[in-house]
């Protein structure tokens, strides 16, 4: 399974910008080994500019509460995030 399928199998899309880039990207003929995931499960780890709790939503949808792993980052005690 390819990672676009992956993750569309998990409820989510492509970024609407994404077809305008596939053609800098190529077709894929070779094979390559990525494990998606963490010990057989979804995990998501979450990033500084991401909707975390979209995203946990759509996991909950997709995959069923407990299923999936997330890790939400903050920043270190007595700095700013950014």
């Amino acid at each position: 399974m390819r990672i676009c399928e992956y993750a569309q199998s998990l409820g989510f899309e492509p970024h609407k910008d994404f077809e305008k880039s596939r053609s800098h990207i190529g077709n894929w003929y070779g094979s390559i080994r990525i494990e998606c995931g963490r010990n057989g499960k979804p995990c998501y780890v979450s990033g500084p500019y991401d909707n975390s709790k979209k995203i946990i939503e759509t996991l909950n949808r997709s995959q069923g509460e407990g299923n999936f792993d997330f890790i939400v980052g903050s920043a270190p005690i007595g700095q700013d995030f950014w």
